[in-house]
């Protein structure tokens, strides 16, 4: 199946709906740590709340996967959106009446619409991919979401300060306006989920029911990955690690630069900037189609360190944003490829599944992150949570430089997409396992 009769299936209006969204909340995201830390007057309080929030959409996360076998993509996308419009609403009371009871809501229904608007749309892509296209597909809408999403954080400062001015506000009293932006992105997003022409698929409320209240739904989630192809399980668990690259820039980088007294149209600049590299994430997803994924995944990890660990020395406002880009950079290499080893090597009759585990993972690397390195910075320094992100980042360098030396001493070629089941789950992951010793 051709890229162009993939867009003719729906792929074009479900990317083009999540570009629409991301480029709403782009707006308030820019702001959110600052956002939260005025509530809670804490780095350690804003990650536990960051933390939180992936909580909750790693928990729906597992539910939302099984609820795909009875609803379509389509149906659990536009459900998202009404849940968000109202985690929208308590991110705006939160901040009018300075409460964290309507946060406490906004991160439910947060964590909630995020799990159903991420397993739908990772469940329809992966269906509308194949070997050819997977990273194209992934890729583009990869690029194109996180275009929109910066090129609003870009301009979100100076809105900020034009929203402050307009209603007699201060910047740090006005930011809990900027969720209301999203709202308009939400009706455009519905109106163009419900154009996706779907299979009708045949509604059993009595499945729906049990694959919701399944008491062995969590166990059952994880049962089948030891059967998964070790390539595919490395590509899976690296989401991990650049969740923790990507959201943790985002959490911290703000955070940090209020404490250099930048402005806040500088900051808004500086984390749109910053995050240009993910631009050409698009270009590297049709590299990630023609060359080995594995090298340049490991290419990017390497690449990595090197920003990470001067991130960590340097207090330079300019230094800071130089080398938050590099860190998107390797991101934007690396994001594409490992998309395209879960697509190709996943079964269609797992593909659901693994859309499941693939996000539930990312979540898992917000949570660590959040609240491990959210510690780290209250108690010790925000330049610290760069020197331990350089760390983990080299353990998955090593596990997929031995991956990439077993696959090569067995003779299984150069694409991983070509690689033989000759290798064994067990002869991966021990190899793996002692590469992370």
């Amino acid at each position: 199946m051709s890229f162009k009769k993939c867009c003719k299936n729906g792929v074009t209006l479900m990317i083009t709906a999540s570009t629409i969204e991301l480029l709403g909340w782009g707006f308030s995201d820019c702001f959110f740590s600052i956002f939260a830390n005025n509530l809670l007057n804490n780095f350690f309080y804003v990650g536990v709340l960051y933390s939180a929030i992936a909580t909750v959409n790693l928990i729906f996360t597992v539910v939302t996967s099984k609820m795909l076998s009875e609803i379509s993509a389509r149906m659990m996308a536009v459900l998202a959106r009404l849940l968000y419009t109202v985690c929208v609403l308590m991110y705006f009371f939160a901040g009018f009446f300075y409460s964290i009871i309507p946060l406490f809501f906004a991160v439910l229904f947060n964590g909630i619409g995020r799990a159903m608007r991420n397993t739908s749309e990772q469940d329809f892509l992966i269906e509308h991919s194949n070997n050819k296209n997977a990273s194209t597909i992934m890729g583009t809408n990869f690029a194109l979401k996180n275009t929109a999403w910066y090129a609003s954080m870009a301009i979100s400062g100076f809105i900020l300060i034009w929203l402050a001015n307009l209603l007699g506000k201060t910047p740090e009293n006005t930011i809990h306006y900027l969720f209301l932006l999203v709202l308009p992105c939400f009706a455009i997003e519905v109106f163009l989920l419900k154009k996706i022409h779907i299979k009708k698929r045949i509604f059993n409320l009595f499945n729906f029911k049990k694959a919701i209240f399944d008491s062995h739904i969590f166990t059952n989630f994880f049962k089948g990955t030891k059967n998964l192809h070790p390539v595919l399980i490395f590509g899976i668990s690296l989401i991990f690690m650049l969740r923790v690259l990507r959201d943790m820039i985002l959490l911290f980088v703000p955070l940090l630069a209020i404490k250099l007294n930048l402005e806040f149209w500088q900051i808004g600049i500086l984390i749109g900037l910053l995050h240009v590299p993910f631009l050409f994430s698009f270009l590297f997803s049709f590299v990630a189609d023609k060359v080995d994924r594995l090298n340049l995944i490991i290419f990017g990890l390497l690449f990595s360190l090197f920003p990470l660990v001067f991130l960590s020395k340097t207090s330079a406002p300019l230094m800071i944003g130089a080398l938050s880009s590099l860190i998107s950079f390797s991101v934007a290499i690396i994001q594409p490829a490992d998309l395209g080893i879960i697509a190709s090597l996943a079964e269609k009759k797992d593909r659901a599944h693994i859309a499941g585990l693939e996000l539930f993972l990312g979540q898992a690397g917000i949570i660590f992150g959040s609240i491990v390195l959210g510690f780290v910075a209250e108690q010790f320094s925000l330049q610290t949570v760069f020197l331990i992100m350089a760390v983990i980042s080299f353990i998955f360098a090593l596990i997929a430089i031995k991956i990439k030396i077993q696959i090569n001493c067995q003779n299984i070629g150069n694409k991983h997409n070509k690689v033989s089941t000759e290798i064994t789950h067990h002869h991966i992951v021990h190899h793996a396992y002692h590469a992370n010793k």
